[in-house]
């Protein structure tokens, strides 16, 4: 009886275990194609690939939570100016604004 029982335990580690080594791999795919390069220019790898097709500038939680702006819209437009553009964004270079 013994035998069965250890084997059983057994059998629910490795299930566990294996379940773990799933989990873990899921966020690392993840970080590595929303996270990383949300942080960096404030989109997914998914939306700068659409950016490429359609020479447009595509930001899927910016055209669905914001009412005016589509999914994919004209770079530079005023639609635009308001996205959040992550670390990039931050950094670039604004222009002083006019002095009278």
């Amino acid at each position: 009886m013994r035998s069965k029982s250890k084997s059983v335990g057994v059998r629910l580690c490795a299930v566990f275990l294996s379940g773990c080594v799933v989990v873990a791999a899921v966020p690392a795919s993840f970080i590595v194609t929303e996270v990383v390069p949300r942080a960096v220019n404030g989109k997914g790898l998914p939306e700068d690939a659409a950016d490429l097709v359609t020479g447009k500038d595509c930001r899927v939680f910016e055209g669905v939570v914001r009412k005016d702006r589509q999914i994919c819209e004209t770079r530079g437009s005023p639609e635009t100016r308001k996205d959040f553009k992550g670390l990039s964004g931050a950094l670039e270079n604004k222009a002083p604004p006019d002095t009278p």
